[in-house]
C-alpha cells in the first residue's frame, strides 16, 4: 500500500521524472512563443510524448515511435483525436537535429539541449 501511494505521489508531484523507461532524444518546437510550446520526446522503451505546453498547462499524447531509413513514424495511442499540431510522419535531419512534418503546416522540432 505505502509503494502505491508513493508512486502515485511521486508521479503526480514530479510528472517530468521517469522512473521506468530514459529519455533517448527530446525535440522542442522551432517556433516558441511566449504563450505556446511544443515538444516530442522519445523513450528507450520506444514510446513517445508529446506535449502542447500552453502557459501552464499540459497536454500530453502519448504512443510508440519507430525510425525508418530518414523518417520517423509516431503512432498515437488515441486515433480517434485528430491533432493540429503534430504530425505522424517527420522526416528526420540527424545532423542539424531536425524534424521536418511531412504536412507542411504542421510544427517543425529541432533536438532539446
Amino acid at each position: 500500500m505505502f509503494v502505491f501511494f508513493s508512486l502515485v505521489f511521486l508521479s503526480t508531484n514530479y510528472p517530468n521524472t521517469y522512473f521506468h523507461k530514459s529519455v533517448v532524444k527530446s525535440f522542442k518546437s522551432v517556433k516558441e512563443s511566449k504563450l505556446s510550446s511544443y515538444k516530442i520526446i522519445l523513450f528507450d522503451d520506444m514510446t513517445y510524448e508529446s506535449k502542447t505546453i500552453l502557459g501552464k498547462s499540459v497536454c500530453t499524447q502519448k504512443g510508440s515511435y519507430y525510425f525508418k531509413s530518414d523518417s520517423l513514424f509516431l503512432n498515437k495511442n488515441n486515433n480517434l483525436q485528430k491533432n493540429i499540431f503534430f504530425d505522424s510522419i517527420y522526416i528526420y535531419n540527424k545532423k542539424q537535429g531536425t524534424l521536418l512534418p511531412i504536412s507542411i503546416d504542421l510544427e517543425s522540432f529541432k533536438i532539446d539541449e
